[in-house]
């Protein structure tokens, strides 16, 4: 909900033993935005630009917050992974792969967005080794999840059954940014 008075929010970078960061080296655009009892729009974003000679590696993002509504919310933060522009993103992780109730299809979910392996629809045998694979088919649903639906049964097909294990093949799935 709206503030009750105004609210500033203020991205602050510190490195991972908490000094902050120059705002000469790391910038966000804008530098802080405001919220107030009549915002309408209660969310924004930030670009994060870094100057010439920023180094690489883990920092702490936090939402600062400052205003006549500060003890309404909270501040939070997160740990940040820098890169250099050419450094590659690391790729996501296959985080849970969940039957449907009907056992006729998984749903495989990844820590962060993907590229979703380039296609929309594949064989799963290109994306997953598992039981079955080759007759099952793998549709996106999100750039966090695919969809492995099962060939209809056929008994002299092995299936994935829960337990089993679900191992993404290499290279394939890639970072929703990377080429």
């Amino acid at each position: 909900s709206a503030p009750s008075n105004t609210l500033t929010v203020t991205p602050e970078f510190r490195t991972s033993q908490g000094q902050l960061m120059n705002s000469n080296i790391i910038t966000t655009s804008p530098a802080s935005v405001s919220f107030t009892s009549q915002s309408t729009a209660l969310s924004s974003s930030f670009v994060i630009t870094t100057g010439a000679g920023f180094v690489t590696g883990n920092f702490v993002l936090t939402l600062a917050l400052t205003g006549g509504s500060v003890a309404q919310y909270r501040s939070v933060s997160t740990n940040v992974r820098v890169l250099s522009a050419s450094a590659p993103p690391s790729p996501p992780v296959l985080q849970s792969a969940i039957f449907s109730p009907d056992g006729s299809s998984i749903t495989a979910t990844f820590d962060s967005a993907t590229n979703q392996a380039a296609t929309t629809v594949t064989p799963c045998s290109t994306l997953f080794v598992f039981d079955g694979n080759a007759k099952a088919s793998c549709r996106w649903i999100s750039n966090a999840q695919v969809r492995i639906t099962f060939a209809a049964f056929d008994g002299s097909i092995m299936y994935a059954e829960p337990q089993d294990i679900l191992e993404l093949r290499s290279g394939i799935v890639k970072a929703n940014c990377a080429s």
